[in-house]
């Protein structure tokens, strides 16, 4: 399980990051290379921004689940169970400094 302590400093801010367990496999990079890129110094990858919009999220989500090691992380609002529902943020619990908003998503 990927470790938000251990991510790399290439990562841009937000909920998805690459951290220093990345082998190189590059199979983040071929299910979504918009986000995923390769630091080619450092041999590993990391987040180049992050998803936007539910299909994103999704591959996103996909690519978090078939890592072999586990070196993507997501430490946001979005989970795997938790995509956009028919086109719409569900309802879910949003973390932010250890603080529990559990309003977010609004009304359906």
């Amino acid at each position: 399980m990927a470790n938000h302590h251990d991510r790399y400093p290439d990562n841009v801010p937000g909920s998805y990051y690459v951290d220093d367990q990345c082998i190189d496999c590059d199979l983040c990079r071929e299910r979504i290379p918009d986000i995923f890129v390769r630091n080619s110094d450092a041999g590993h990858s990391y987040v180049r921004r992050q998803p936007v919009g539910a299909a994103e999220i999704a591959i996103c989500e996909e690519a978090l689940e078939s890592c072999p090691i586990e070196a993507i992380g997501n430490d946001g609002m979005f989970a795997a169970d938790e995509v956009f529902v028919g086109g719409r943020l569900p309802r879910v619990k949003r973390f932010v400094a250890g603080v529990t908003d559990p309003g977010v998503g609004g009304p359906r």
